[in-house]
């Protein structure tokens, strides 16, 4: 999600858009259950994966009531008339794109409308790299080390440098992942990772 974005830098906006999405539904009908919901890019097989963190279940109602506190209420209620549109890029693998019409459904039926735009791989890869984006899909393959932490979501790892491609800052997790770097005991940086994806999960920059 594009923090750079003049509706998505809104955090009930954010959170909104992951309650409205069943992920749960993904896994069972689209993955055929060979897959689980994510919490995070540190998967649960790293030694730094840290399960206590905010996340979302299926719930439109909250979805719903985080918009409108977010100052976007739904102009004609069930009516046809969206809060507002976003757009959403994703590859021409058919099951991204089929993961993609779910996500638009999941989402319009909280008032959020959104155009599915489907690219090449390259394509999709040099606009995320470029900030060309609202929302895109992507998937993060062989994360094990919890560096990983540091290229995808420190202030200074935005494009060109890194992999920050949402553009997210927060001047705590810097210092965290920071601290986890130059640590010298396993523990200590175990508990810095932890709290680092903590406080990242609370700012929802991925769902």
């Amino acid at each position: 999600l594009n923090q750079r974005d003049p509706v998505l830098r809104n955090l009930d906006v954010r959170k909104a858009i992951g309650f409205a999405i069943d992920r749960e539904a993904i896994v069972k009908y689209l993955r055929r259950g060979f897959a689980t919901v994510a919490v995070g890019i540190v998967p649960p097989m790293s030694w730094a994966f840290e399960r206590n963190v905010f996340d979302f279940r299926h719930d439109p109602a909250e979805a719903r009531r985080l918009l409108d506190a977010a100052g976007f209420p739904d102009p004609d209620g069930d009516g046809p008339r969206p809060r507002f549109r976003l757009s959403l890029k994703t590859s021409t693998s058919e099951v991204y794109r089929v993961q993609a019409a779910a996500i638009q459904q999941d989402l319009a039926r909280v008032g959020i409308a959104v155009d599915v735009r489907s690219s090449e791989l390259l394509t999709l890869l040099s606009d995320a790299a470029r900030g060309n984006f609202q929302m895109y899909t992507l998937q993060w393959v062989g994360v094990t080390d919890p560096d990983m932490l540091r290229r995808v979501y420190h202030s200074k790892q935005a494009p060109p440098s890194g992999l920050n491609r949402v553009f997210y800052r927060n001047a705590e997790v810097d210092r965290l992942i920071e601290g986890a770097a130059a640590a010298v005991s396993d523990d200590e940086r175990r508990a810095l990772y932890s709290e680092a994806q903590r406080l990242i999960a609370q700012d929802v920059p991925y769902i």
